[in-house]
């Protein structure tokens, strides 16, 4: 059970009698907030000198130290001295507390069993936070300090980093007790020369016992993962955490001595230039992270040569990924010029970046996949592309969707298919192969046998263009997903693709949707369903198949023992044809979802429909689908297992 919190008990200590301090103690009360009383002081101007540290500090802070106290800072002395507290957690939030009550809040520290220390919204600056972090260098008990929304800058992070370092003390070292951290919405520094930043990031990494530092207003790291002190939770995912360089500066610190992480996601994130450069430095000296996913962030040119500088030395990393980052060409260069050195890295994602140029990967080895989605691709670039398939023995994914490639450039990647015996995912989808795009394209099939994945969907490709990547299917033997979805494939394409699908026993996922299949071509699909023993799903939804192509298709489905998964919906079926599927479908024990939604039966068919099927593990959906492809909103893809002995990601 769940309990309620209770925020903790606020006290005003404007004047309290030590009768009634003795009563707040005797309930055993462990939590309180105070509220102190304020007076007013006459402002001076402030004048800059070195304190002992060598760092500037405020004149007042250090001559006017006993001028400046809190009237109520006297009244929680009190409290706390008495025998009886049992106080061990003290909120004074929004007090406006200065440096001269830290004199007072030190000592609480060392001299009281405080666990729990909460300053936040106060007026504290670099001298305050060296007076508090000195206290908790020596302090026994104290796990949690706050100081977050005050006036501390680098000086003030380096002091308190300095005192909270492991020290010396007979012949061993010794670390401070305190464990929580809180820094956040202070103005120290993640860029420059003497950034307090720097400062945190040593002693998040030579101090063990520190196990959570915030310094970023929407997340907390933990830094008992970052360091990799838990064997067992080798991947961590900070993906869409609003981090910010000041965090990545942090996380690139703790890089260089993990050994456990293999999985780093900080995708989808606020982490810029600053950020990058010292996830770079991170990077050169690890020798256990596989994987880093980087998109969606806010890095330009300069992170992303610096992790191209990071990549030459670097000789564990796998996957990085990269999209959707404002890059630009150089970026991209750089990015290249580690590539044809790093022959460990497999992955790279550059989609919606717009940093590479194709003539960079010439002569490209190693790597197993290429995003170049929507990278302004032409046909020029694809010959390049095709030199690269033509010679490379380790590319298996390669993903050309959205861009400017015509049937030229289709051409060139057809081309060298027949010679590649890698290449397992092929996208081509978006842009426009045409008529002799898709007669190459159909010609590389029928000699290629490793391509497992191709996907055609929104290429425009005409009934023509159907038949003739229905002959290439006919005499591939390697193709498990083909996704058509989105075309203007009719009539004759249909029934070329149905062939090919009667005579191909490897395919297992074909997407027809949104094309123009009428109900003429229904014949080929009830013979393609019957004699078809690898399909498991398929997807006809918004095509023109009717009464006519529903009952083809029921009579198919009656003899299939293979198909799981079938898409109808927006077929202009009536109830003649639903009243058909009812007394079909009742002996099939194969399908567990069926989308027949958007049609023009009415409802006492849809409940026949219900009541027919057998089993409770069959999915029906008779109402209205949502848009999009048919199987949960998402496109086909290749089975996980299989993807998972072909490509790094699975």
């Amino acid at each position: 059970m769940k309990h309620k919190y209770v925020p903790p008990a606020t006290f005003s200590l404007n004047s309290i009698e030590p009768r009634l301090l003795q009563q707040l103690t005797q309930g055993g009360l462990r939590e309180a907030s105070f509220a102190l009383p304020y007076k007013p002081y006459k402002k001076k101007k402030p004048r800059k000198v070195f304190g002992p540290l060598g760092w500037q500090l405020e004149a007042p802070a250090i001559y006017g130290l006993f001028q400046r106290r809190q009237p109520g800072m006297k009244e929680l002395q009190r409290l706390l001295h008495i025998k009886t507290c049992t106080l061990c957690s003290i909120d004074l939030s929004g007090n406006k507390i200065s440096n001269a009550d830290c004199w007072t809040l030190g000592r609480l520290i060392r001299r009281n069993n405080l666990e729990k220390l909460i300053l936040d919204r106060n007026h504290i600056s670099n001298s305050g936070a060296l007076i508090l972090a000195w206290a908790a260098r020596f302090a026994h008990v104290l796990e949690k300090l706050s100081l977050a929304d005050n006036y501390i800058d680098d000086a003030g992070a380096w002091a308190i980093s300095r005192c909270l370092l492991p020290r010396l003390s007979h012949n061993r070292y010794v670390t401070p007790h305190l464990k929580f951290l809180h820094l956040q919405n202070n103005p120290i520094r993640s860029s420059g020369k003497g950034n307090g930043m720097r400062s945190l990031a040593r002693l998040v990494r030579e101090n063990r016992q520190l196990i959570e530092l915030q310094i970023s207003s929407y997340t907390v790291l933990h830094l008992t993962a970052l360091r990799g002190d838990i064997p067992t939770e080798p991947v961590i995912s900070l993906a869409g955490c609003r981090l910010s360089d000041a965090d990545a500066m942090i996380i690139g610190r703790l890089l260089n001595n993990n050994v456990s992480t293999t999985t780093l996601d900080l995708s989808n994130n606020r982490i810029s230039n600053t950020g990058c450069t010292a996830l770079a430095e991170g990077l050169r000296d690890n020798l256990r992270l596989q994987h880093l996913h980087l998109q969606d962030n806010l890095m330009g040119h300069v992170g992303a040569v610096e992790l191209g500088k990071a990549l030459h030395e670097n000789a564990r990393l796998e996957t990085l990924h990269l999209a959707r980052c404002p890059l630009t060409y150089e970026a991209g260069q750089s990015l290249a010029s580690a590539l044809h050195e790093n022959k460990i890295l497999r992955t790279l994602t550059l989609s919606r970046s717009l940093v590479l140029q194709v003539p960079d990967l010439r002569g490209l080895t190693g790597v197993r996949t290429i995003d170049l989605c929507k990278q302004g691709v032409t046909d020029g670039d694809t010959c390049v592309i095709g030199e690269l398939l033509a010679k490379n023995s380790t590319l298996m994914s390669l993903d050309l969707s959205e861009n400017h490639i015509s049937h030229i450039g289709v051409k060139a990647v057809a081309m060298s298919l027949p010679t590649n015996t890698t290449l397992h995912v092929l996208n081509l989808s978006k842009t426009n192969p045409g008529e002799a795009g898709c007669k190459a394209l159909s010609l590389g099939l029928q000699e290629n046998s490793s391509l497992y994945r191709l996907d055609l969907s929104k290429c425009s490709i005409s009934d023509k263009g159907g038949m003739f990547i229905g002959e290439g299917m006919k005499e591939n033997s390697s193709i498990g997903s083909l996704d058509l979805r989105d075309n203007k494939i009719a009539e004759e394409g249909g029934r070329e693709i149905f062939e090919a699908v009667q005579q191909n026993h490897v395919l297992t996922k074909l997407d027809l949707s949104y094309n123009k299949i009428p109900a003429t071509a229904s014949y080929e699909l009830g013979l393609a369903i019957k004699s078809n023993t690898a399909l498991t799903q398929l997807d006809l939804a918004s095509n023109q198949l009717g009464c006519e192509g529903s009952n083809s298709l029921a009579d198919g489905v009656t003899i299939n023992v293979t198909l799981k998964h079938l898409a109808m919906q927006s077929n202009r079926i009536e109830n003649t044809g639903a009243q058909f599927w009812a007394e079909s479908f009742a002996d099939n024990t194969s399908l567990r979802r069926l989308y027949i939604s958007n049609n023009k039966f009415g409802l006492e068919q849809k409940r026949l429909v219900k009541r027919k099927f057998q089993g409770d593990t069959l999915d029906i959906a008779l109402g209205f689908n949502r848009s999009g492809s048919s199987f949960g909103g998402k496109i086909p893809t290749v089975d996980s297992e299989i993807l998972a002995k072909s490509t790094p990601w699975g």
